[in-house]
């Protein structure tokens, strides 16, 4: 592997460019460089992988023998960490993922470095301070959920219990749930924490009826298994139209324009395929 790394004690960033053929032990030997340059050059905060040109050659089953064998390794600091990489193996991307978690701590996946420093900076188009939110129109038993951007499991999670502490706990309600400009930084087995959670806690998914607007194919994918592993969220429907979404739960054009500030300003009926 052939890679560099940059720190910058001004911004708090620590920069690893990664290229060629990435093996465990050359990410293992840069989390080490990072590691010495923390205490020679001062604090860092986040940390960049960018390893667009880079192919991983090590597994999940190569990650798991390193961290049986006691080798983690984390830095002692929690770092605000993205990892930028476009290699067409999904499970060798999880493994890489899991390695880096292993030594600083929880990881965000994007496709290009863009997508990764817009993350790390919060320049991004979208509050990344605030990626899900929720209203709840309680004389409706209307509620509407807006997902935009990167979106990280603890994100989810944490809107989930925000509408639980707003009261929202009960079933029988309308909801819609914009996810066209969410990007999950999670997969299967992070979908799966998320309907295990459901299940120990309130739910207003049951027995209410649901609209999921979604367009973008891997966030339809992980809408549908959703589904499949809730099955008691029988009127939960996935839409790539407003309208559909709309006469799914009984909400009329004018009422989407009503809430255009919550759906991110002209609350424009955006065309999507399907």
């Amino acid at each position: 592997m052939v890679h560099s790394l940059k720190i910058d004690p001004t911004h708090g960033l620590a920069s690893l460019d990664c290229a060629g053929r990435v093996g465990l032990e050359d990410v293992v030997c840069a989390m080490q460089e990072i590691r010495e340059h923390l205490v020679t050059e001062g604090p860092v905060t986040r940390c960049l992988c960018d390893a667009i040109g880079a192919e991983i050659v090590f597994d999940d089953d190569d990650v798991q023998l390193h961290l049986k064998a006691g080798a983690d390794a984390r830095l002692g600091v929690k770092l605000k960490c993205a990892l930028a990489v476009r290699d067409s193996d999904p499970e060798r991307i999880a493994a890489m993922r899991r390695l880096l978690e292993s030594h600083l701590g929880p990881i965000a996946v994007l496709p290009t470095r863009q997508e990764a420093i817009a993350w790390l900076t919060g320049d991004a188009g979208f509050p990344l301070d605030n990626p899900c939110r929720f209203r709840w129109i309680p004389a409706e038993q209307l509620l509407l959920e807006s997902l935009r951007g990167p979106i990280t499991l603890e994100d989810l999670l944490a809107m989930k219990e925000s509408e639980l502490a707003a009261g929202i706990v009960e079933g029988g309600i309308r909801g819609l749930s914009d996810l066209r400009e969410a990007r999950f930084l999670f997969g299967a087995a992070g979908l799966r924490q998320f309907v295990d959670w459901c299940a120990e806690h309130p739910s207003h998914m049951e027995n209410s009826r649901w609209s999921l607007l979604v367009d973008d194919p891997r966030e339809t994918s992980l809408t549908m298994l959703y589904q499949e592993l809730r099955p008691f969220a029988k009127d939960s429907e996935i839409f790539s139209t407003v309208e559909a979404a709309l006469a799914h739960v009984g909400m009329s054009p004018q009422e989407w324009q009503r809430h255009a500030d919550f759906f991110g300003g002209s609350g424009e009926q955006k065309e999507s395929g399907g």
